[in-house]
């Protein structure tokens, strides 16, 4: 099932009620101030960094686990936080794929915790078998700033580049 037809589903099932105008525009505008705090923080590292420039991107995860099987994804966190702050975010392959064999030979100090954290986080790992996802590519995000896609895409030139050097 495709990821929207998916979220709307579960919307539509989840017991929600609608939004009335005021609940929206008051979600409206929490979203905005939630956007400037963001940027306030992004902007700040300048203060931080040694050109007194802020950061060009944010190198990130896409998700806490390979790509899930199709139809199975159910926490979309790690995407929808730089969707939420309209801020631009490109998904590439790390070119680096999973190794089942390098899991279990390291299988002591790569053991999931005891128990899950919520009913996401067991659903997620009853599809964990390091066998099936053997060869998967490991993805990433690079998240740029609001109205600089262009410079994004050749920050991640740049990622690629660096990338290429270590295969």
């Amino acid at each position: 099932m495709p990821l929207m037809a998916q979220l709307l589903d579960e919307l539509q099932h989840s017991g929600a009620d609608q939004s009335t105008l005021s609940q929206s525009w008051e979600g409206n505008t929490q979203r905005d101030q939630l956007r400037a705090q963001v940027l306030k923080h992004w902007n700040d590292t300048a203060l931080r960094s040694k050109s007194g420039r802020p950061v060009d991107a944010i190198l990130c995860p896409v998700a806490p686990t390979l790509a899930p099987p199709h139809g199975t994804v159910r926490w979309i966190g790690y995407t929808s936080y730089w969707n939420l702050l309209d801020l631009p975010a490109v998904v590439f392959p790390s070119k680096k794929p999973f190794d089942a064999s390098a899991w279990e030979s390291g299988s002591k100090s790569n053991s999931l915790r005891d128990k899950p954290l919520n009913p996401i986080d067991e659903f997620v790992r009853a599809q964990w078998d390091p066998k099936a996802f053997d060869g998967a590519p490991i993805s990433l995000q690079l998240v740029g700033r609001r109205w600089q896609e262009e410079k994004l895409l050749a920050a991640l030139q740049h990622v690629e580049d660096a990338m290429a050097r270590f295969d």
